[in-house]
This record gives C-alpha cells, sequence and structure tokens, in this order.
C-alpha cells in the first residue's frame, strides 16, 4: 500500500483522509502526515466540487445496502479534476472500493488516483484529428461535387457560343471581340473546374498517374500555342537547351504541371513581356524551367507557397484561387519528381520542375 507506484488513500464514510500512500503524498502535493485528517473534497477542484458530492452520496447508498462480502470495486474509472496543493488542477481517474471492519460494518473506502492527463491530451488530439479529416472529406465532397455540376452548363454555354458564331449574320470586330472574351471566360471557368477536380481527387487519394509516350517538344508547343490565344500582348517563348525528345509521364497531369505554371508566369508578368518555358536533360532527368519577369515572390512566403489556398503577399487584386501550386506540387510528387523556384521582388521568378525519364 504505502510504496504502490499508483496514488491510494483510504477515508471514512464521511470523506475525511486516514491513510495516505507515498505515490499520495507527490501528487497531492502533502506531506502524508498532513493529508491525514483532510477531507478529499479539498483536493477536488471547484469545477467538479458538485458532481463529487453528489457521486459521495450515491457511494454512501449503494454501499451501505451491499453485504459485507462485497469487497470489489464499487465506483471505477471516474474521472474528475483533482487540484494539488499550489499546483495546476488535473484530470484523474478515480476508482473506490468498500473496507468494512471486522463486525462486517461499512467504514470507509480506499481511493485508487490516477493522472490522465496525457491520456487527455492525446484523446483530444485524436479529436481534432478525426474533426479535421471530417471537414477535409466534407470539403472534398464538395469541390468534387461543384466541379462536376458546374462542368455540364459549362459546355452546354461553350457549344452555345460555337453556335452563335457560325450562324451570326453581322459578324465585325465588335462582336468577334465579344465572342473572344466569352470564350475565354468560359476556358478560365473550365480550367478552374478542371483544377478543381484533380485537387479532390489528389486530397481523397484518389489521384491516378497513368504514363504513357510522349514527344516532349510538340506536346510543350501545342500547350503554349493553346495559351497564347489568351496571353494578350504577353508572349510565351520555348527554349531547347539539348536533346529532350521523349518522355514517359501522365499528359494530363503535366499539362497541370506546366499549365498552371505558365498561367502563373503569364498572369503576375508585365504587358509585352516574355514567359520562357525551357527544356533540358540532365541524365536521367528531364528539367522544366518556367521563367518571367514579373512581380516576384516575397522570401517570407516562400515556405508556405505550395500550401492549399495560400497566396503570396504581393499579389495585390490579381486574382487567384491558391489551388495551382498545391496541385503542381501533387502532380509532380506522383511521377516521382521535384519542383523548386528562385525567385526577387520585383525582377521575376524561375520555377524549375524536375521529372524522371523513365522507359515504358
Amino acid at each position: 500500500f504505502y510504496f504502490a507506484p499508483d496514488t491510494y488513500l483510504v477515508t471514512t464514510i464521511q470523506g475525511k483522509i486516514v491513510e495516505a500512500n507515498y505515490a499520495a503524498e507527490r501528487l497531492l502535493n502533502v506531506r502524508r502526515k498532513n493529508l491525514c485528517g483532510k477531507p478529499l473534497s479539498v483536493f477536488i477542484d471547484l469545477e467538479s466540487h458538485h458532481d463529487f458530492y453528489l457521486k459521495l452520496v450515491k457511494l454512501k447508498t449503494s454501499s451501505l445496502e451491499a453485504d459485507a462480502s462485497n469487497h470489489q470495486v464499487v465506483l471505477q474509472d471516474w474521472e474528475i479534476l483533482i487540484k494539488p496543493r499550489n499546483q495546476q488542477a488535473f484530470s484523474a481517474a478515480i476508482s473506490v472500493s468498500n473496507i468494512f471492519d471486522a463486525d462486517l460494518k461499512l467504514i470507509g473506502w480506499r481511493w485508487l488516483i490516477r493522472d490522465i492527463t496525457h491520456r487527455k491530451q492525446a484523446e483530444a488530439t485524436a479529436r481534432k484529428l478525426q474533426e479535421a479529416e471530417e471537414v477535409n472529406h466534407l470539403k472534398t465532397r464538395i469541390l468534387r461535387t461543384v466541379s462536376h455540376e458546374f462542368r455540364t452548363p459549362m459546355n452546354v454555354i461553350y457549344i452555345s457560343i460555337q453556335l452563335l458564331e457560325r450562324y451570326t449574320q453581322l459578324q465585325n470586330e465588335t462582336t468577334g471581340k465579344l465572342f473572344f472574351k466569352m470564350r475565354k471566360a468560359i476556358d478560365h471557368m473550365v480550367n478552374l473546374l478542371e483544377d478543381i477536380m484533380i485537387f479532390s481527387q489528389a486530397e481523397a487519394g484518389k489521384l491516378q498517374c497513368n504514363p504513357s509516350i510522349l514527344e516532349v517538344v510538340p506536346f510543350c508547343q501545342n500547350l503554349i500555342d493553346e495559351m497564347s490565344l489568351g496571353a494578350d500582348t504577353k508572349k510565351i517563348v520555348l527554349v531547347e537547351k539539348n536533346q529532350l525528345t521523349i518522355g514517359y509521364w501522365d499528359a494530363k497531369l503535366l499539362r497541370q504541371i506546366l499549365g498552371n505554371l505558365l498561367s502563373n508566369a503569364l498572369k503576375y508578368s508585365p504587358p509585352h513581356s516574355e514567359v520562357i518555358l525551357e527544356l533540358e536533360r540532365q541524365g536521367d532527368r528531364a528539367l522544366f524551367h518556367i521563367q518571367d519577369c514579373g512581380i516576384g515572390i516575397p522570401l517570407e512566403d516562400g515556405d508556405r507557397l505550395f500550401e492549399v489556398f495560400y497566396r503570396a503577399g504581393n499579389v495585390g487584386t490579381i486574382p487567384g484561387t491558391g489551388l495551382g501550386l498545391s496541385i503542381v506540387q501533387k502532380a509532380i510528387e506522383l511521377q516521382g519528381g521535384a519542383i523548386a523556384f528562385s525567385s526577387e521582388v520585383g525582377v521575376g521568378t524561375t520555377f524549375s520542375v524536375s521529372l524522371p525519364l523513365r522507359t515504358p
């Protein structure tokens, strides 16, 4: 009893301490000899006082009704706040068993008290993780639903614009510009929905990599031609540093990677500027460098740049979702690649994507 590692107390049925072991001395921060004679209630935190007295009444009732052979635990793992002398309150689990005298009369209880602070902290952490996981699942479902539901009306609008262009009799410069703006807006929405779909798949662990043989230069040139239609006065230049002809990657994911990086480069670059896409081979890896002369990335934003929905502090009113770079990173990692960047505010940014050169 006295040298047991757990805290043990013996009290009368009125709740007065009559015996305590050395573990109780350490737990309650009071010498053993000074514990004896004190009500156990003085070591119960005020927040738990009401619950303690209710339990004490129930203990008296149930124990007095018990026969003398019942020395078993009558209250087990009751959680309560214990307040040691001159210390912070902590969570404890208490178990209580009956004590009878020689005449089989109930004279008190033996209390086993365990500090469960670490357990409660672990439970709280687990709850927070569970809540965060549920929120993430909900977010993923919402994003997937939004992406799916918006895609059909966007396609209808796009086809309607094409029909209007084909059958409009009075084609002039003004209507041509309007049709171009409408197509550009639809393309932007479709790309955004594609980003949302890929992001939701990645969050759910369902983003797949289906590699195929790609001719690198034609692939990049087609992407550049497509993106140049909405680049206004800005220009994308393709530079081939050495022989990089064939790759074995997922075409959809590579398009997301280069498309998002080129889109950002155009978005944050000034009018009449050039964005450079440089292709390079280094050993068994392919390198894609996307260089712009835009606003640059502040040093303090570098560590968080690939976080979901995070945007650098200097973007101002330039529109964006904060999804693009997160998607880029996930698509690169799924193919065994890596991404790095260098930047100077007011000068520009270069993103470098490294992908392994595999064979089918």
